[in-house]
């Protein structure tokens, strides 16, 4: 791109106008991911943290999320909208894998091909 000339004041309000802000195109990021992710992987170090408690828990924390953190941070470099595809995959699909039971994926708590089995219960006397 060319800076603008003074003596052109239609192509200086032409650059102008027509640039793009990257920060207006650009998700949020925390440490170099995008902040979905990264709430994502804070929660799986929380989660580790918590279980395994005090420091210990702090340095397994920091060994099994720091590398994929690492991996996560050089995946999107180029793409960082890439995790949130994913993440938005992960909510609507992931989660509702249930086919061999009801067909189709799907959470719901009601068998689809199969009827219940019948109860059977003993006779007071």
């Amino acid at each position: 791109m060319r800076a603008p000339s003074i003596l052109h004041p239609a192509e200086a309000r032409r650059v102008r106008e027509d640039a793009v802000p990257v920060g207006s195109t650009r998700p949020a990021r925390f440490l170099g991911l995008p902040f979905p992710l990264a709430v994502v992987m804070g929660a799986l170090a929380y989660l580790i943290q918590t279980n395994v408690t005090g420091w210990r828990g702090l340095g397994w924390a920091v060994a099994v999320v720091a590398p994929f953190w690492f991996v996560a941070v050089l995946a999107i470099a180029r793409d960082p909208y890439g995790a949130n595809v994913f993440l938005a995959w992960f909510r609507c699909c992931a989660l509702l894998r249930d086919p061999l039971r009801l067909g189709a994926p799907s959470l719901s708590p009601l068998p689809g091909n199969r009827a219940a089995p019948e109860r059977r219960t003993p006779r007071v006397r």
